[in-house]
């Protein structure tokens, strides 16, 4: 019996320990979005992240979409090749690093998002910064 009761003691101070963990992680992490846009071509603009990882998250498309990303760099066509033939599922993001593809005159990244084959229906990307 003895050894049970110092079993509970050592989980009821463990157990609260490894939670204020997790929560103070999860805070840390915290995204904002900056850009959406629901489209049914098969490419989609998005701008707005100034810095540090981003992310393109896809929604409301059954199974998913392959893309690739480009860094819209003033060009006449998508850009920079910076993702090249990505899967994103539905409801899920893919992340990178933003900082080389910000912008000295309005300090943000933009982007153009194209899919590898023309879409079925619409779908909506999210741009998180």
């Amino acid at each position: 019996m003895k050894k049970l009761s110092t079993y509970f003691v050592a989980l009821t101070i463990i157990i609260p320990l490894l939670t204020i963990g997790n929560t103070m992680s999860t805070h840390a992490n915290a995204w904002t979005l900056v850009d959406s846009k629901t489209a049914s071509s098969t490419s989609t603009y998005l701008k707005g992240v100034t810095g540090g990882d981003a992310k393109i998250c896809l929604k409301n498309q059954i199974g998913g979409i392959r893309v690739n990303v480009y860094h819209q760099d003033g060009s006449s066509n998508y850009g920079t090749l910076i993702l090249n033939s990505v899967f994103i599922r539905n409801n899920s993001c893919i992340t990178f690093d933003a900082n080389p593809y910000i912008n000295e005159t309005n300090n943000a990244a933009e982007f153009t998002v194209v899919t590898t084959r023309t879409p079925i229906s619409s779908y909506t990307l999210e741009l998180w910064d």
